[in-house]
This record gives C-alpha cells, sequence and structure tokens, in this order.
C-alpha cells in the first residue's frame, strides 16, 4: 500500500513507503505503526496536492488575528535523556569558580594559624602573669601572717608572766640583838630540825591565771641514791593545790614540812656521804589567746649544812632542775 505527504509549502512531495502487513509484522501480532498513524494518511495527487476541502479558508488574505486554535502547540518531550556536561566542561567551570578561594586559601590557613599563635602566647603570657600574681601576693601573705605570728608571739614573751622560784630556810632564829632570822636547821641536843621553803614570785607583766603547785619534797640520804632520785623527779600537779591567779609582783608558796635528822644523819651531811635535796614545780597560763599549752617552772636546789645553804641541783636538761618554761 502505498501513502503521500503534500506539504503546502511548495518543496515538493515526500512518498512514504509502507510494507506489506507481512513484513513488519507477524500473523499474530499487531502491527509496528499504530493504527492511528495508518488511517491518518490520505492519497494525494501530485498535480493538485492539496484538496479544495482541505484548503484554508483564507489562504489568500489576510491572517486572522485571533488564532482559530485554543491552546498552543507544544513540541513533544525527547525520549532521550540529556547528556551530562563533558569534563573539559566541568573542570573549566568549577576552576572558574574555585579559581578565587584556592588563591586567598593559603593566606587565610596562615592567618589563622599566626593568630592561633598569637593568642596561644597571649593566653599563656597572662597565665604566667597571673601565676606570678598569686604567687607574689600568697607570698606577702605568708611574710604578713608571719609577721603577725612573729609580733604575736613576741608580745606574749615580752608581757607574759614569769614564776620565779626562791628557797628560804623557815626555822626562826633570834640573834643577840633581837633580829629574827629564818635558818635552814636548828640543831639541838639529840636532833636536827630541818626545813625549806620556795617563795613563787610573779615576776612578769600580766597575771598568771590557773596556778597549780606541788608540795616542796625533800630528798634525803646517801648521795648517789639521792641524785637518781633527784634526776628522775616528775612533779605530779594531780595532787596539787591550786592558787588561782597570782598577779605580778605577787608571792606564793607552797606548801612545805619540817625534816628531823639523827646528829649521825647530820654528820654525815657535813662529810659529803648524804645530799639534801629540795624539789617541786609549778603550772600556770596566761591571760592571752589562742590558748596555749601552760607555762611551767621547776626548782631543784641543794641544801648545804654549812656555808652557803643553797646551791643549784648538779644536773642537765633533759634531767629535772631548776627552769621556767
Amino acid at each position: 500500500m502505498g501513502c503521500f505527504f503534500a506539504f503546502p509549502f511548495g518543496f515538493g512531495a515526500c512518498r512514504i513507503a509502507v510494507a506489506s502487513r507481512s513484513k513488519f509484522s507477524s500473523a499474530s501480532g499487531p502491527s509496528v505503526y499504530p493504527r492511528s498513524f495508518i488511517v491518518g494518511f490520505k492519497p494525494v495527487d501530485l498535480e493538485n496536492p492539496i484538496p479544495e476541502s482541505d484548503r484554508a479558508p483564507n489562504a489568500g488574505g489576510e491572517p486572522n488575528a485571533q488564532a482559530s486554535h485554543s491552546e498552543p502547540e507544544v513540541p513533544p518531550a525527547s525520549s532521550r535523556p540529556q547528556l551530562r556536561p563533558t569534563h573539559s566542561h566541568c573542570q573549566i567551570t568549577c576552576t572558574q569558580e574555585k579559581n578565587w578561594w584556592d588563591k586567598i586559601k593559603p593566606f587565610v590557613e596562615i592567618t589563622g594559624i599566626v593568630l592561633l599563635a598569637v593568642y596561644t602566647g597571649y593566653t599563656i603570657k597572662m597565665y604566667s602573669a597571673n601565676k606570678k600574681s598569686a604567687d607574689a601576693a600568697e607570698s606577702a601573705a605568708n611574710t604578713a601572717a608571719q609577721g603577725l605570728n612573729f609580733t604575736q608571739k613576741q608580745f606574749r614573751m615580752d608581757e607574759r608572766p614569769y614564776l620565779s622560784p626562791s628557797p628560804r630556810g623557815i626555822i626562826k632564829k633570834i640573834d643577840q640583838a633581837g633580829k629574827t632570822n629564818l635558818s635552814v636547821f636548828h640543831i639541838g641536843k639529840d636532833s636536827v630540825v630541818g626545813g625549806v621553803a620556795v617563795e613563787i614570785q610573779n615576776t612578769g607583766k600580766s597575771p598568771a591565771i590557773g596556778v597549780i603547785s606541788t608540795n616542796t619534797a625533800y630528798k634525803i640520804g646517801p648521795r648517789d641514791i639521792v641524785r637518781q632520785q633527784v634526776l628522775s623527779y616528775k612533779p605530779d600537779y594531780s595532787i596539787s593545790e591550786s592558787t588561782g591567779i597570782l598577779t605580778a609582783n605577787s608571792v606564793t608558796t607552797p606548801y612545805c614540812d619540817l625534816q628531823t635528822l639523827t646528829m649521825k644523819e647530820f654528820s654525815k651531811l657535813g662529810n659529803g656521804a648524804w645530799e639534801f635535796y629540795v624539789v617541786g614545780g609549778v603550772r600556770y597560763r596566761d591571760i592571752f589567746t589562742p590558748l596555749i599549752e601552760p607555762y611551767e617552772t621547776t626548782y631543784c636546789y641543794l641544801v648545804s649544812p654549812s656555808g652557803m645553804p643553797f646551791s643549784d641541783c648538779p644536773s642537765k636538761p633533759p634531767a629535772f632542775g631548776n627552769s621556767i618554761k
């Protein structure tokens, strides 16, 4: 079957030959061409390609201002996918777009590193300065605290009470002039009576409070045995009497007793075979704050039957002896 298309523009006719059904289609299958496509063709006369019935009503005149078609013709969309831009095209475009960033990127990175280094250095410098200031402040505070502590200690040492011992005899004797004297020993016909009192005087500038003193004790006997007893002596304040407060320049005397010796024992004291010691102690506090450990005064005297009646014990710390703490 043969069909012809005729174009009304005068360029001639185009012949399209359509093969028979047996060539392009199987006996049982549909035609490869749509039915509307096949039916829509008409035979065309080459001498008169456009029939009268198909000519435009206003072919020779002016074109109608309003077209008879209500919708514009839309070209059919192509079924072929759009091709991606070539690599060279993408490279050129991307290179042009990124070219300015590639140029300034190294400078931006270097600037960032420099700023980071400057910031780090400034932070380290500030930390060092702050640490030095803190150390200086701490050192100044410690110095001030030490100075204040030293001042307080110095003031306390200057103003504290000091209890000083002073031994004396308790045997009253009246001389030929009628004057009364205190002696350590009174020699009788068959025995000798001796006694020593130790006066405790506050020679400091402030009162002593909580004053506790031991009784004055006597250590009499063979020299080596008595010395060992004296060196190991420790005041026992649990059985001591308390006098409470002792103001400046005031005096207190711990309890003391009389000691009776035979004439033979007194003779041994004279030749040095025996020794006579007086020992004791007193404990007290000051009136200042903060509260500290109590002070202590201990005394130890060697009593001689002739010459100077009192001398310090022949002992050295940490052995017991005369001390003011």
